[in-house]
C-alpha cells in the first residue's frame, strides 16, 4: 500500500487468500463508509478506483491476475500520486 506518509497505509505486504480478504473487508468498514467504487482498467490491468462522497479520487486498487486469479493487489492511497486521475 503506498499512502505516502499522507495518508493510512499497511507497511508490510499482506499475504495468503485470507488475510487479504480480511484487509480488504476491514477498509470497506473503515474507510469507504459512504463511498462508491468503479471497475477501471489500471495500467493496463483490471482494478477498483475508489471515489470520496464528493467525486474525488480516494485509493486505486489494481490487481495482478495469474493462471485465473488475483495474485497481487497493489492499493494507491497517496494523494500525490492519485491527482492526475479523473472520472
Amino acid at each position: 500500500m503506498d499512502g505516502g506518509g499522507r495518508v493510512t497505509a499497511a507497511i508490510t505486504p499482506i499475504a495468503g487468500a485470507e488475510k487479504v480478504a480480511r484487509l480488504v473487508l476491514g477498509m470497506v468498514e473503515r474507510w469507504y463508509t459512504g463511498m462508491s467504487a468503479e471497475f477501471r482498467e489500471v495500467d493496463g490491468a483490471p482494478g477498483v478506483v475508489v471515489l470520496d462522497a464528493a467525486g474525488a479520487v480516494d485509493s486505486v486498487l489494481a490487481f495482478t491476475v495469474a493462471e485465473g486469479g488475483i495474485t497481487r493487489v497493489d492499493v494507491v492511497r497517496n494523494p500525490e500520486k492519485l491527482r492526475h486521475l479523473s472520472v
